[in-house]
């Protein structure tokens, strides 16, 4: 759950982004899991979603691979987009590493997380399987396992971390 003044709006880096509305300091709890708040899925209940609902999954949600839970924020903190130089860090909570701007965007490193980020980033550990054949349409039934895969991606011939 955000926890500033923060909302959607475009993004030099990607799109979209989540933008802060005001000064937001040095120190700052800026998002925290809030279970009342914010979805926790069990990869467990992922095949009992709809087709649609796995493609949202996979383009909002982040996956904790520790604990194997999707987490879908309820609010635009889903907007924020990966940076190499972060105003921001992730250590349990996300908490502003720096003094960010009003109107300036919020920002992790992804790495970081210790997170898969679905929605296509290279840096991220979800592969897309392959396309389906020409001619054939994704299923909709309980057990499609839906528009993604998990497996280990590999960096400089090890797995990345998790």
């Amino acid at each position: 759950m955000l926890l500033v003044d923060a909302r959607i709006g475009p993004s030099r880096i990607h799109g979209l982004g989540l933008i802060a509305q005001a000064p937001i300091a040095k120190g700052t709890v800026v998002w925290r899991l809030e279970p009342t708040f914010d979805v926790v899925i069990p990869e467990s209940q992922l095949a009992q979603l709809s087709l649609a609902a796995r493609r949202a999954l996979a383009y909002y949600a982040v996956f904790d691979i520790e604990k194997r839970v999707f987490i879908l924020s309820s609010d635009d903190d889903r907007f924020t987009n990966h940076a190499d130089d972060p105003n921001c860090s992730f250590h349990g909570e996300q908490r502003a590493s720096r003094a960010i701007a009003a109107g300036e965007e919020i920002t992790v490193n992804y790495r970081e997380l210790g997170w898969t980020q679905f929605g296509g980033m290279p840096l991220c550990g979800a592969i897309p399987p392959p396309p389906p054949p020409e001619g054939s349409r994704m299923s909709d039934a309980p057990n499609d396992a839906g528009p993604f895969t998990l497996r280990p991606r590999q960096e400089s011939g090890r797995a990345s971390p998790s």
